[in-house]
Formats: structure tokens, sequence, C-alpha cells
């Protein structure tokens, strides 16, 4: 049983030295990614509807709920 949690622990370590990207706060997992041209933070296609053969037609890009402050 404790060697579970100490694999556990190693998982969660590994997670959590990774960066967070994305509205679900999630690590960068390979998936295609874009970048919001306003506040600067990528996020994962899927999570803001934009796929990779859309991605490749777009110049700049802001997320629906994106503002400059």
């Amino acid at each position: 049983m404790g060697g579970l949690r100490a694999r556990e622990l190693c998982f969660l370590k590994e997670v959590q030295d990774k960066p967070l990207y994305c509205m679900c706060r999630g690590v960068d997992d390979g998936s295609f990614m874009v970048a919001c041209d306003v506040c600067e933070e990528w996020f994962h296609g899927k999570c803001v509807g934009v796929t990779e053969e859309d991605g490749d037609k777009i110049d700049l890009y802001a997320r629906p709920d994106s503002r400059k402050d």
C-alpha cells in the first residue's frame, strides 16, 4: 500500500513541475494549442473550439472572453 502512495506522490510532483495552460488549467499534453494575442495565454484547441486546420488559417486569435484591462 505504501508503494502506491509513493507512486501517486511521484505523479503529482511530475504534474506540478509542468506549467499549466488554458482555461482547463491543464499541462501541454502534446495536442494542438493556440495562443491568444490579447492575453498571451496558450489554450488547447479542443477547449476553445479551434481545430489545427482552423488554427493554420488564423492570423490573430482572441479567445471569446479575453479583453485588455
